[in-house]
């Protein structure tokens, strides 16, 4: 994919992260855990938004979706969410 792929994919992430259900939470995190040339085209304020995302979601998440978010938060370097053990 071209750059200008991933700077999208990390922007439609940022735009959309407060309309985030639990599983596109997760699934955001992860897809971004595994590209890091889309995790680095991740502006601060989209690593804020799917921080806040994350948070608010968190409670509502089965088990694969918090690892899924968890591994995410550890590769991007993002805060976990406090809902998690």
């Amino acid at each position: 994919m071209l750059p200008s792929g991933w700077a999208g994919l990390a922007e439609a992430v940022g735009r959309t992260a407060n309309e985030m259900n639990p599983q596109a939470v997760a699934n955001s995190f992860d897809a971004l855990g595994v590209l890091p040339a889309a995790a680095a085209a991740l502006s601060p304020s989209s690593r804020k938004h799917l921080e806040a995302a994350a948070e608010r979601e968190a409670p509502n998440m089965i088990s694969g979706g918090r690892r899924m978010t968890l591994r995410g938060c550890e590769q991007l370097k993002l805060r976990i969410p406090s809902a998690f053990p």
